[in-house]
């Protein structure tokens, strides 16, 4: 249980790349590398469960990696 899932794109090996995708369509999404100590990059996303709901989000999160 709890509002945050922590998940990971198989084809993403920097989380930032697809937080900066998202961001250029205007969905938030956080990097896990916020949550390390040393903000080092990685393919982990943590994601907000009731604005992952979204329709827009839902869209962007299903769709294959460019």
């Amino acid at each position: 249980g709890g509002m945050f899932v922590w998940a990971r794109h198989r084809d993403v090996a920097d989380a930032d790349d697809l937080v900066q995708a998202a961001e250029a369509r205007g969905i938030g999404l956080v990097s896990g590398a916020v949550f390390r100590p040393d903000l080092a990059p990685g393919p982990w996303l943590r994601i907000n469960l009731a604005a992952a709901g979204d329709p827009v989000a839902q869209r962007f999160l299903d769709a294959p990696v460019s």
